[in-house]
């Protein structure tokens, strides 16, 4: 059975850097959902109109966050907490579109080198939920 898979291009200004970015990032996932994932707080959508008729575009205020209950970066009267915390704008997206099996979100300035879509089917092939780093903190001497 093939499963369901997007790939979520995560950004919130659109500029000639992130044009080429998400031009490698949307090369790099032919078989998936490909989204954009645009921060939309500020009232502002400066993705270009000609990709906003063609692509996928998924809104991300932080309104969204707050509906959900959840706080970041407002107890220092701005919003710029909520944009580095990514689990956020995943948490919504999977809120809003349940039937994925598998996502992954690349942010605006990661270069992307590797086929999503191959590492979705390796993933799926060996049972595979989550990849991820862990990282680990400084520790005091």
């Amino acid at each position: 059975m093939k499963k369901k898979t997007a790939v979520l291009f995560k950004c919130h200004n659109w500029d000639s850097v992130i044009q080429r970015s998400y031009e490698r990032c949307k090369r790099h996932s032919n078989k998936s959902d490909f989204y954009i994932v645009y921060d939309s707080t500020k009232g502002v959508v400066e993705i270009p109109e000609h990709i906003q008729k063609t692509e996928n575009i998924f809104l991300a205020p932080y309104s969204a966050v707050e509906n959900l209950g959840l706080a970041w970066g407002t107890e220092v009267g701005n919003y710029g907490g909520y944009w580095y915390n990514g689990d956020y704008h995943q948490n919504l997206f999977i809120i809003n579109n349940p039937d994925y099996d598998y996502i992954c979100s690349v942010e605006n300035d990661v270069v992307v080198l590797n086929d999503f879509d191959h590492i979705f089917e390796d993933m799926d092939s060996r049972n595979i939920d989550a990849v991820y780093k862990h990282v680990e903190g400084s520790k005091n001497p």
